[in-house]
C-alpha cells in the first residue's frame, strides 16, 4: 500500500494526496534543499498540484529569492514541501505517515553534494535537474 498522507513533527500541519500521482522519488543534493532543511541531502517526491491538499493547520510559506516556495509548519518548523515548477510541488519523503513505500530512485544535483558525503547506494546520479 502506498502512502497517502504526511505531517510535520507536531502533527498540526498535514497533507493528503492521491498515491497514484506520486512521482520521481529522489535524493536532492542542491544547495537550496540542503539549506532549507539543514542536512546534506533531501529526499523528495513530486505531485501535480491537482493531486494533493493541505489538511489541519495551514503551513507557513517562504518565498525564496530563487522563485521557489517553501512550506513548513507554523508551530514546529518542520519543512514539508517545495514548489519550484508551475503546477507541481515536491514533498519531503520523511514527512510521510508511511515513508517505507516511496524510496528514492535517483540522485538529483549530485555535483552539488558536500565532498565529504560518501554514498554507495547504486542509484543513478545526475549533475543537473
Amino acid at each position: 500500500m502506498k502512502p497517502e498522507s504526511g505531517h510535520c513533527l507536531c502533527g498540526r500541519t498535514r497533507y493528503k494526496f492521491d498515491p497514484e500521482a506520486a512521482r520521481d522519488p529522489r535524493f536532492c543534493h542542491c544547495e537550496a534543499c540542503r539549506r532549507a532543511i539543514s542536512a546534506p541531502v533531501a529526499a523528495l517526491f513530486s505531485l501535480p498540484d491537482s493531486a494533493w491538499r493541505w489538511a489541519g493547520d495551514p503551513p507557513q510559506r517562504y518565498d525564496a529569492p530563487d522563485g521557489s516556495v517553501h512550506s513548513f509548519c507554523r508551530t514546529c518548523g518542520s519543512p514539508l514541501a517545495i514548489a519550484r515548477r508551475p503546477g507541481e510541488t515536491a514533498f519531503h519523503i520523511a514527512s510521510l505517515d508511511d515513508p517505507e513505500h516511496l524510496a528514492p530512485e535517483r540522485h538529483a544535483f549530485f555535483d552539488e553534494k558536500p565532498g565529504w558525503l560518501r554514498l554507495s547506494d547504486g542509484l543513478p546520479g545526475q549533475s543537473a535537474d
